[in-house]
């Protein structure tokens, strides 16, 4: 069985809502491009401790 990668782009929510309070300008919105492993029973995502801190997402989890 092979693997599946599939590129998307991710934003933080929360600008996303400064945005639409008139906090930000749309050109503020944190935004990346990352290349997925895809597994179709996943309920989450995981990204490297370095991404989420780029983006100002606070960890949820960090595994060790």
């Amino acid at each position: 069985m092979g693997k599946i990668m599939q590129k998307a782009i991710i934003e933080n929510a929360y600008d996303i809502g400064a945005v639409k309070e008139g906090y930000i300008s749309e050109d503020k919105i944190r935004r990346m491009e990352v290349e997925f492993l895809v597994d179709t029973g996943a309920a989450m995502v995981c990204l490297p401790i370095s991404s989420i801190l780029a983006m100002g997402l606070k960890p949820r989890h960090i595994l060790k």
